[in-house]
């Protein structure tokens, strides 16, 4: 699945919070910042982190997964992910060099909490504290106010009065409800060379049997005579 588009929702206010690791110039983690995504194979931008420290699936197949099939599992391990983090992929590399869920510990260290106590992680929709946005319905937080927004837009269901694709088809290329067939003799078109044929054979069976049938009754007049 292809990465949230950010430019597709407009986002007033842009802005992007780095999230600073120290572990971030490990060699073997800028081979790996050119990963790709797990699930869809396609070159990894932003992706989601979670508890388990994996950051290697792309926010539109997180987003896919925790959403519309309602599972809240790491792709990787398997690990339950309550709660992820939508970044850059450097950075989520850079969190995934901590080994063992510790480069988590750096990501959520930094997340905004509950006001009503408990020392959750607040889950109010939208902006929360200065630099995060959160999607419920995805469990999510977001660094970045423009893949909030397209991961918002990505997740609600098309309305019933919203154009489908065939509104922006060419007259002649929209599908419509009629049949094949009411089709053609709406456009009154000629009938192929099959349709043709296929009388034309049905009538020359039933004079075969009508001519068998007469001979048939003259033999058995005569035989009856005789």
């Amino acid at each position: 699945m292809a990465q949230l588009d950010g430019n597709s929702a407009a986002a007033g206010d842009h802005s992007h919070v780095v999230i600073d690791i120290g572990a971030a110039g490990d060699g073997d983690s800028r081979r790996r910042s050119s990963s790709s995504c797990a699930v869809c194979t396609e070159p990894l931008e932003w992706a989601a982190i979670g508890p388990c420290g994996h950051g290697d699936v792309c926010a539109g197949c997180s987003l896919r997964i925790r959403v519309f099939q309602n599972n809240r599992r790491c792709c990787i391990c398997r690990a339950p992910c309550r709660v992820v983090v939508v970044t850059k992929h450097v950075d989520a590399i850079a969190a995934a060099a901590g080994g063992g869920g510790g480069g988590w510990r750096a990501v959520s260290s930094r997340l905004p909490r509950s006001q009503t106590g408990g020392g959750g992680y607040s889950q109010v929709e939208g902006r929360v504290g200065e630099h995060w946005w959160y999607h419920a319905g995805m469990r999510a937080f977001f660094d970045d106010e423009r893949q909030y927004a397209a991961a918002t837009a990505a997740a609600r269901p098309p309305s019933c009065g919203k154009e489908s694709d065939d509104d922006h088809r060419p007259p002649q290329a929209r599908s419509t409800s009629v049949g094949n067939e009411q089709h053609r003799i709406s456009r009154r078109d000629p009938p192929d060379e099959h349709e043709q044929h296929v009388p034309q054979f049905v009538e020359a069976v039933l004079i075969g049997l009508l001519v068998v049938a007469a001979v048939g009754l003259v033999v058995l007049i005569i035989c009856v005579r005789l």
